[in-house]
Order: C-alpha cells, then structure tokens, then sequence
C-alpha cells in the first residue's frame, strides 16, 4: 500500500522500491533500447489475479517517463511487465539533482491495487556487452528469465484472502527473509489455518526504515479492526528494531498497536502475541510515549536479564506453569519445549518478570519464579469494555524446538495455546494421534447481538465442575446453563434468553461467566428486541 497519494509526486522510503545495480567491469548499456534514455535496468512485474482490467500494461506506470512499461512477456502462463527503472536521487522532493550512484528505484501506480492483489517481481539489468541478468532474494544473480519468474519477491495487498476465509489474524514477520517464516507457516499449516492467515513482511527489518506497519497502517480503525482480531508479531533474533515507536526507527508500532487493542470493536475480544530475543531489552530501553503507554496499560513488565545463557544454559527446557495456558491438565501437565539457544553462535534470550497483574505463563527450567520467566500474559478490558490480552515471549517462536519427539511439532502446540487463549477455539492440530489435548477456553457467544437465542462453545482442558452463568450488569444472576462436573473437551450451549425462572429477559447487556479448576473467563453480549 502507498503512502502517498498518486498524484503526489514526491517519494518516502516505502512508497517506493530500490535497488542497487552495476557491472564494475564494462558498465551498464546507456541508453536503454527501449526508450532511449537512462539505463537498462528494469523491474518486472506479475500482477495476480491475472487480467484485471486497469491492471495492464501502460496502467501500472506511476510515472511514464521516469517509470515507463517498455515489454511484457508471458513465461510459464503469466504474464510479466517489464519496467524501466529511474536513478535513486538524494532529495526526496523538488528538484532532484543528486543522483546516488549504482542506484535505481521504481514507483507503480499504487493506487490502481486493491486489496487482495498479490504482486510478484525481481529485477533485471543489460550490461554494455548485451549479457542480460535477473535478481531477487531467492535466486541471487540468474542468467535465465524462467529461473527468476519461478522463484520472485512478492508483496500483497493488505487485507489479503485471510479474512475472506474466515481467518482474522494478520502475522507480521519483523525478521524479513532471514528463515523465521517457514516455521511459521508450517505451523500454520499443521493447525489447518495457513490460507486464514495474512502475512506483512518487513523488508530490510534491521535499517528501522519506513517499511513497518507502524509507517504503512494511516487508519487502524478501517484498515486493521474490520479484519483482525489477532497480530502475530515476530522480530527472530534482531538486536534492533523489533518494535519501533517512531524514534528508534521510521514508522510507530506501538501507537497502532496501541490503538489496535484500545479501541478493538469486537466484543469477543483481540490480542497480540509477540516473540523474539531482544523485544523486552530493547523495549527497556525505550522512553517514548508510545513505548511506555503500551508496556503500562497492556503488557505490564519488567526484564530481569538480557542473557538467559548464564543461569539458564544454552538451551533451556522452558516448562508451563501449573493452571497457565499451557498446562493441558492430568494427564498431560503443562507445556514442555525447547528454547534452541544456536550453535556456533548463541543466542541471548530475555528473562522477563510479570509486573502488577500479569501473568506468568512459562519459565526457564520449570523453576516457577518470577525471576525466570519466558513467557508472560496480560488481559483485561479495553476502553470500549471489550477483552483484549497480549502474550510476550523472551524468545523467538521460530527457536522452539521438541523436548521429545512427538506427532505435533511443540511450536504448533505452542502457537495453538496461545490463539485459544486469545479467543478461538481451534481444532487440535492434525497428527497428534492419542487423546486430544484441550485447553481452557470461553469463545464469543454467536450470533451476538441476538434474538431470540444464541449458542455458546467453551472447552475444559480436564475433568472438572463446571460452571457457565449468565448475569445482569448489576451483577444479580440471571440464568445457570451448566453447573455440574464434565470431562476434558469441547463444549457448545445455547441460551434461548430466558431466566431461570423460564420469564423472557428484557434487550440490554449481559455478561456470562465460566469457572473450572484454575480458570474463570467472562464475556459480554447483547440482546436486542
């Protein structure tokens, strides 16, 4: 997405792509043969959907003199447009009179995109020799055009297919293309919502440039709250930048964060989980506004050690915590991975402690003090009385590995937890053979607002009494729907909106409540006659 509007000739870093391009040995072909002017450097450009109308040829150009379509080729059955590119200057606006050498930029008519598209692309370039060579990050340099449609750079539209799917969670990869992400959609896959999932990369994650949602994302409440209830952030193993609040790097993720979760409409509730080694260190250090509001008001904190390696070794086991999110119940117990500390190089993984009412949710080495946490929560109510919680991780989820071998990868057990945790109620990952693993959990009641009735679905993680009630926002109980003991599992109750004395009840809110062994959870809904 753009940053700029189309017809605003000026360039920002992220409303525009760069690339730097030479051949120090005879030079790049001046002129281009196509226009006859500037060099012979080019992007190419898959659109997909393919075929759209006002999606072709001279249509994308953002500038048909600097940025001018010259061919198009079709390989492989897509059709690819070849872009010449202009000289990167030093001004951003006005006159541009200071070229940077061996650099060459592009801007497309942006505003043409809509939500959805996905755009494929890589680079090619002719020397003065006529010897033609392609590039993207997956390749490297090839001398073959099939080679480099085959594997190009992509970058989609935001808000993609996920949420047409029914999926509502957008994953940011803060670690760019530096190997987090397989882990992440193999685990995606593995749960059966990898086509739910919207994905934001960060490109250069470690320049702190403009290209962060905190820079791209101008209207929270349009382009994030009608389609996510769930942000996935990850920042691997990056020393800097992990979450840039517009001082430490171009773009403020905390605001829109911040903003995500305070102003959330959904009644059933967001959440944001967040991992990587260095996103408690860094964030301790950071005295901004932004910074400070989001730690106090929705992930209360503080971080113990920067290193895990000296009282925790290398690779430590980090265990749940007895009635946490990972704590599966009898016979399973909580939660038990691997935090991979590497190998020749170590990592530095946070040790982070709850403050005030957060939660301790995992520990290195099981040793339950607060001294030693991996892993924290915190939920409450946002300003618009709507549940919102958010889970931090001292490590990368892309570290976790298997403390025994099992049919579900530990990460996809992790990863599954925390989801239910924010609010949805998941099937368990496939391959897991045995009895299934359940976790504590209430959903959203739906439909919600309702008439006459509505249907509520909870899961108990082990043999317990159950209690789901209904109150009025007095408090006085209105209605009992379960109270009596059930095994571990997953459960689905409806309500016709009646009392317990069988008299309808009058439209307004009301709150029901669930409470099992070690968990209690509540939530809002809405009668309207």
């Amino acid at each position: 997405m753009s940053i700029l509007p189309y017809d605003n000739p000026n360039i920002l870093p992220a409303d525009s792509i760069a690339f730097t391009c030479e051949d120090p040995s005879v030079g790049l072909k001046e002129p281009d043969p196509y226009t006859g002017f500037g060099s012979a450097v080019y992007l190419y450009v898959s659109i997909h959907p393919q075929n759209q109308p006002r999606k072709m040829g001279h249509a994308i150009e953002g500038d048909n003199f600097r940025w001018p379509v010259v061919d198009s080729a079709t390989v492989s059955g897509e059709k690819w447009y070849m872009v010449r590119m202009d000289t990167v200057f030093v001004e951003e606006a006005g006159p541009r009179t200071s070229p940077v050498t061996d650099q060459w930029c592009v801007d497309l008519n942006d505003n043409l995109f809509t939500a959805g598209d996905t755009l494929y692309f890589f680079c090619g370039a002719e020397n003065a020799s006529g010897i033609r060579k392609y590039w993207s990050k997956l390749t490297g340099n090839v001398l073959d055009i099939i080679e480099a449609c085959a594997a190009p750079m992509e970058m989609q539209i935001l808000p993609g297919a996920g949420p047409a799917r029914g999926g509502d969670i957008l994953y940011v990869n803060a670690f760019g293309p530096r190997g987090g992400e397989p882990y992440f959609n193999t685990a995606f896959q593995i749960m059966g919502i990898f086509d739910q999932v919207d994905r934001f990369d960060i490109r250069a994650p470690s320049s702190g440039l403009g290209n962060r949602p905190g820079y791209h994302v101008r209207n929270v409440y349009q382009q994030l709250h009608p389609n996510y209830r769930k942000i996935i952030w990850n920042s691997g193993d990056l020393p800097n930048f992990t979450i840039c609040d517009g001082i430490n790097g171009k773009g403020d993720d905390f605001s829109m964060l911040f903003s995500y979760l305070d102003q959330h409409p959904d009644p059933s509730g967001a959440g944001v989980y967040i991992s990587g080694d260095n996103v408690a260190e860094e964030w301790n250090t950071l005295n901004s506004m932004s910074a400070l509001n989001f730690r106090d008001v929705y992930m209360p904190h503080s971080l113990i050690n920067a290193d895990h390696v000296p009282n925790h070794g290398i690779s430590p086991f980090v265990i749940g915590e007895p009635g946490s999110m990972f704590d599966h119940g009898m016979p399973f117990g909580p939660d038990t991975i691997v935090a991979y500390g590497g190998c020749p190089v170590i990592n530095n993984f946070d040790v982070i402690s709850p403050f005030g009412d957060a939660t301790l949710e995992m520990t290195y080495g099981g040793t339950g003090q607060p001294t030693a946490g991996a892993v924290l929560s915190y939920d409450t109510l946002n300003a618009l009385g709507n549940p919102v919680g958010v889970v931090l991780s001292g490590f990368s989820f892309h570290y976790i590995r298997d403390d025994v071998p099992s049919g579900v990868p530990g990460r996809v057990d992790h990863m599954t937890d925390i989801i239910r945790w924010i609010g949805n109620i998941l099937d368990d990952p496939s391959g897991a053979g045995g009895t299934p693993q359940f976790t504590n959990s209430l959903a959203q009641n739906y439909p919600n607002p309702f008439n006459p009735s509505t249907t509520i679905k909870y899961s108990i993680k082990e043999r317990a009494h159950v209690s789901l009630k209904i109150y009025n926002v007095a408090g006085q109980l209105v209605k009992t729907l379960v109270n009596e003991e059930k095994p571990a599992g997953e459960y689905t109750k409806g309500w016709n909106g009646r009392s317990d004395a069988g008299d309808p009840v009058a439209s307004g809110v009301y709150f029901y409540k669930l409470a099992t062994k070690h968990f209690t959870k509540t939530k809002k809904m809405v009668i309207l006659k």
